[in-house]
């Protein structure tokens, strides 16, 4: 048990990675990604050098940094404009892509797309997996608006949060409620970035939102360092400082349910709030109060981290201060797999209050454990001859923990890379116990197996696999998710899972499969995504090869895991092409229709004059039609030209006799609608008119000389004459 307790309490490095160019880089947040590894960002003012690959825009732009699993770099990116560009928070987004927010001063130039609203605008970048820019949106109104946190909320849009000195103008909806400070400012965007609406928060001072996040009814929790009375939005009174914490629950339309202010009689600074499994909240910052208002443990000296923690409806449950003998000021929170919750910092201070590890050189990053009670279980200090501060931290799917931070040492203590210039990134992965990982490789060959290999920290005494196999080493000849527990001396236990999936390779023959003509080569190319070697049926071991012959080609592509995969492309000779015809030139009465065929031919195209590619064409109207047939390598074209005439039969004498052989003024081939019929008289005199006419008329005439007037009005088409109505 006492080893037990060794790695309990003290939380050990597994690796740590510093990233910077030659200027200055501070980055300000870190988030874990799906594939094991994570991503960092922040602010440089590096040009392309060190780590940095990309030249800086203005004076400082975005810089992000993709991680592995292990903290080797994938890649890396720069975004900004002509001016300041300050990253503030990032997220992997559910497509694999990212996003990022933070504030722009930029004009419109370099990757910013739009124009300044007035002063800094809070300033969305959207990823792809791979690090480039899909869009960017600017958010603002006419004053500086400064954004410090976003989460994808889960219908897909995005929650921003930050603080605004803006009034109504540009994006912004309200005026600030106060004549000094800044107001909390929230907006929701959807998932391509436009704005769907926006939230003034504050009172008659200054009120900093600093954590946004979406809570699990749909509304969201909003945290404020706070210098306002009750006023605006503010509720609650000030708790005796000149800050406090402020929290406040909206709804999913970003209308306020209820707010908090937590504090004690000295200045409490605000960081971050988070919901937490029991539906409640924990907040975190930095105070320097002593026993007053919501605290209740004294000042252990200068500045102290200072978590408390709340139930759903904002009612306060506990508060830890946690500190040493000098300052100490909190830079991330998250709460932990088993309940309880991580703080992390910057210290200058030695062993002494609730630090229990030696200072390494001027401040360090400052860890500690607290259960779900708030009472402290480890805590660790990491840091080089330098000074370090610690800004974000995330615990990972394995149980261990990513802390991110700026450093200014070069390698020395638990720094183990040399600075690259001023200021770098420092990624640092601990450990607060006992290690278990699987090696072996995650891709199966068809009929081929893997071994894989247990590797526990310190030794393991028994090993019990998922197939049963209680060896450290396990054959496996299927796909699918293994896992291994091993028990440790003392009888703790750790569980690792590892997957190996079926080998799947995308590989195609690209290039034309058509010779045009014997002797003329084609270029065919195996188009895949990291093989190693090639070997085709020709012999030839290249990428590609030229071909001059028709036949079957096949391709066989070898992969870094020895898998293999095989592709095969029929290479035709070009068909001939006969000339044909589509029919002698016709004329066809109006309203009529004809379809003119295509010829049956194999391997070609068709290409008819109104642009479709059917094998037939039904024309009505007069004009020149035409079809080309094309095959990969030649083309043949026949026209047939219609005319069209009227087939049109007037009756020039009807007989409404009753027989129902010739009773009305019935016009045979009276093709389309919108015929408009007038019947006169012989003395001129209207006796019918129809819109549209139907064969209606004559039944009830009278015998005698008729004038008819037929026209179709959006045609222009008319016909006139005299009918004789008969007995």
């Amino acid at each position: 048990m006492l080893a037990l307790s060794a790695w309990a309490q003290a939380p050990t490095k597994v690796w740590d990675r510093t990233l910077g160019g030659s200027n200055a880089d501070f980055p300000y947040a870190i988030a874990a990604t799906t594939d094991g590894g994570s991503v960092v960002g922040g602010y440089s003012y590096s040009g392309a050098s060190g780590d940095k690959t990309q030249d800086i825009n203005g004076n400082n732009d975005y810089w992000v940094v993709k991680l592995d699993a292990s903290g080797k770099k994938q890649w890396d990116k720069t975004y900004g404009g002509n001016d300041y560009d300050v990253l503030r928070s990032l997220q992997q987004t559910k497509d694999g892509g990212y996003i990022l927010g933070g504030f722009a001063y930029s004009s419109r130039s370099g990757s910013v797309s739009e124009a300044s609203k007035g002063g800094a605008d809070y300033w969305i970048v959207k990823l792809d997996a791979n690090g480039n820019k899909q869009w960017d949106r600017r958010i603002g109104g006419n004053d500086h608006d400064l954004l410090y946190a976003l989460q994808q909320t889960a219908d897909g849009g995005y929650i921003l949060g930050g603080s605004s000195f803006s009034k109504i103008s540009g994006d912004k909806s309200a005026n600030p409620y106060g004549f000094s400070g800044a107001d909390g400012w929230v907006v929701k965007l959807d998932a391509n970035g436009r704005k769907e609406w926006d939230r003034t928060l504050g009172g008659t001072n200054a009120d900093e939102l600093r954590s946004i996040e979406q809570t699990a009814d749909g509304g969201y929790l909003a945290g404020f360092s706070t210098a306002s009375p009750v006023s605006g939005d503010k509720t609650k009174p000030s708790k005796g400082g000149y800050l406090d914490y402020w929290v406040v629950k909206l709804d999913a339309q970003g209308q306020v349910q209820w707010d908090q202010v937590v504090g004690g009689p000295g200045l409490d600074y605000f960081v971050t709030a988070h919901q937490t499994r029991d539906g409640g909240y924990i907040l975190g910052g930095h105070t320097d109060s002593e026993v007053g208002g919501d605290k209740t443990q004294p000042n252990r000296g200068g500045i102290d981290y200072w978590v408390v923690k709340l139930d759903a409806q904002g009612q306060r449950q506990w508060d830890q201060r946690v500190g040493t003998t000098v300052g100490d000021t909190l830079g991330g929170l998250c709460q932990t797999s088993d309940g309880g919750y991580l703080l992390g910092g910057k210290t200058r201070g030695g062993i002494g209050g609730d630090k229990t590890q030696a200072r390494r050189g001027g401040y360090d990053y400052w860890v500690v454990k607290l259960d779900a009670s708030g009472k402290q279980q480890w805590d660790g200090a990491f840091g080089g001859t330098g000074s370090e501060e610690l800004v974000s931290l995330q615990q990972l799917a394995d149980g261990n923990y990513l802390l991110a931070g700026a450093s200014y040492s070069g390698a020395g203590a638990d720094k183990s890379e040399a600075s690259r210039g001023n200021a770098d990134y420092w990624v640092v992965k601990i450990t607060s116990g006992a290690q278990l990982a699987i090696q072996g490789e995650q891709v199966l060959c068809p009929g081929g197996a893997v071994v894989l290999t247990a590797v526990p920290i310190p030794a393991a005494a028994t090993y019990q696999w998922s197939t049963g196999a209680t060896t450290p080493t396990l054959r496996v000849t299927q796909p699918g998710t293994y896992s291994v527990v091993v028990t440790f001396a003392d009888g703790q236990t750790r569980t690792a899972q590892h997957q190996v999936t079926a080998f799947a390779a995308s590989l195609t023959i690209a290039g034309d499969s058509v010779l045009c003509a014997a002797g003329t080569p084609l270029t065919l190319a195996a188009t895949t995504t990291g093989a190693s070697a090639y070997q085709w049926s020709t012999g030839t071991t290249t990428p590609t090869i030229a071909v001059s012959q028709p036949g079957l080609y096949t391709v066989v592509a070898t992969y870094p895991s020895g898998c293999t995969a095989q592709a095969r492309l029929r290479v035709l000779a070009s068909p001939v092409l006969p000339a044909f015809s589509l029919g002698a030139d016709t004329t066809l009465c109006e309203g009529a229709q004809l379809l003119l065929r295509a010829p049956t031919l194999r391997g070609v195209t068709y290409r008819w004059s109104d642009g479709s590619a059917g094998a037939t064409l039904a024309v009505q109207q007069a004009g020149s039609y035409s079809l080309t047939v094309a095959s990969a390598c030649t083309s043949q074209t026949a026209t047939r030209r219609i005319a069209t005439k009227s087939c049109l039969l007037l009756p020039n004498i009807i007989t409404p006799n009753g027989d129902g052989l010739n009773d009305r003024f019935r016009v045979a081939g009276l093709v389309g609608t919108g015929w408009q019929l007038l019947v006169y008289n012989r003395w001129g005199q209207q006796v019918y008119q129809a819109a549209d006419y139907r064969h209606e008329w004559g039944e009830q005439a009278a015998p005698g000389l008729y004038y008819y007037h037929l026209r179709q009005a959006t045609t222009n088409t008319a016909y006139q004459g005299w009918v004789e109505v008969r007995p």
